[in-house]
């Protein structure tokens, strides 16, 4: 009898420690996206290259890559209606190169639209002869910032021409540039990237103006930083940018049945900077994954408010450093972020995840999954808010204030 109870004492001991091992195990269960971003100067490296790094990806149990396809206002390809080939890219097609080796190696591939509302670059562009293939034609479709800027400059990589994400002529032409590279390339999705206003200045064009104050009845000229009426004209750049990704979205899906549709978005502190208003997106299912890039090291607070404002299970792959982040640093994030119920990553970048591989796959990536695949439906229509009924909402409080006395 006592050997009867010793043995079911160590049966249960011994299940309980299973159940423990099994939950501490880095190992996922279920599809899971684990992505990486390919750059333009990966596709330049040429066949041989691609074919061993894509490789390596799947034999670190990778299983998407997201292929550059549209940069400094050029396209990897050729023969665009939209674009002409980028000049460093017209000796073949090195995006068709890219797919095929992708799929030869069981990657999922999505079309990389790397500069969104981005429309040219170049290392000084007040020295420039031109303003790109895009603005040298539609140079009413540049975006300009409070003070009248018509460039953003970064001291590190230069100088970028942004679109106006307001202008209907730019939004219809990137649409049909993002249709365009889906009908060429036989991509399993696409990737927005950079739909978005250029800061947090932008946009102040007389396109924003006029319309602006056909919406709501305000002159952004004569708008305070800090005011009530900005406050509002921020509200009015998110809900523009929303009916474009409703009309972008629905056109992929319409013209291309069963594409997966992601999107590279900022982290949640700078959705009201940028106008990227992308828990909406996902609300109403315009998207299928989103990517909030968190490029840093301590991500916690952001992730969690990520995938608290979302739609509970919507797919959000964390977009991660391994360029600025160690392997270990990599490694614990995505175990962070899987406990927290992310459903996949997307890494920064094929030109510097190498050296990660091995480390991501003795510790989280142990087994082989599919990439997350589960399309969204839209739920709803999206209705532009009524900015007169605001502006006047926002006079009464206004004039409230007024009448107030000290104190009160």
């Amino acid at each position: 009898m006592k050997l009867l109870k010793a043995l079911r004492w160590l049966l249960t001991s011994l299940s309980g420690l299973i159940l423990f091992m099994f939950l501490l195990s880095p190992l996922s269960a279920g599809d899971e996206t684990r992505g990486v971003w390919v750059n333009k100067a990966q596709l330049l490296e040429g066949e041989d290259f691609l074919d061993k790094l894509f490789y390596e990806f799947s034999q670190a149990n990778l299983n998407a890559v997201y292929i550059n396809a549209y940069f400094q206002g050029y396209v990897v390809y050729p023969d665009s209606e939209y674009l002409p080939q980028h000049p460093d890219y017209r000796d073949r097609d090195y995006l068709g190169i890219a797919v095929e080796l992708a799929k030869k190696h069981g990657l999922k591939t999505y079309a990389w639209m790397e500069y969104g509302f981005y429309g040219y670059h170049d290392m000084d562009i007040p020295a420039a002869e031109s303003l790109g293939p895009l603005f040298d034609k539609h140079l009413s479709w540049i975006s300009l910032d409070r003070e009248g800027n018509y460039f953003i400059h970064n001291p590190q990589w230069g100088d970028y021409l942004p679109i106006s994400p307001v202008v209907e002529d730019a939004q219809d032409f990137l649409i049909g540039l993002f249709s365009e590279v889906m009908e060429k390339y036989p991509f399993d999705g696409i990737d927005y990237d950079r739909i978005r206003f250029g800061t947090a200045e932008h946009c102040f064009s007389d396109t924003t103006r006029i319309l602006f104050l056909r919406d709501s009845g305000i002159d952004i000229s004569e708008m305070a930083s800090g005011s009530e009426e900005e406050a509002l004209f921020n509200a009015w750049r998110k809900s523009r940018l929303n009916d474009f990704v409703e009309r972008l979205s629905g056109h992929l899906r319409n013209k291309h049945p069963g594409i997966f549709i992601n999107s590279a978005v900022v982290p949640p502190y700078r959705i009201d900077e940028m106008g990227q208003d992308w828990y909406t997106w996902a609300e109403y299912g315009w998207v299928d994954g989103i990517s909030p890039m968190l490029y840093y090291e301590e991500i916690e607070d952001e992730a969690r408010t990520a995938l608290n404002k979302t739609p509970d299970n919507f797919p959000v792959f964390f977009g991660l450093d391994t360029q600025g982040n160690s392997p270990e640093v990599v490694a614990e994030q995505v175990q962070e972020l899987r406990n927290m119920g992310a459903k996949g990553f997307v890494f920064w970048y094929a030109g510097t995840i190498r050296e990660h591989l091995d480390h991501l796959k003795e510790q989280v990536f142990t087994e082989e999954v599919s990439p997350y695949a589960r399309r969204q439906e839209p739920v709803k229509e999206y209705q532009m808010p009524d900015f007169q009924e605001k502006k006047e909402g926002l006079q009464q409080c206004i004039e409230v204030d007024k009448v107030k006395e000290p104190g009160q």
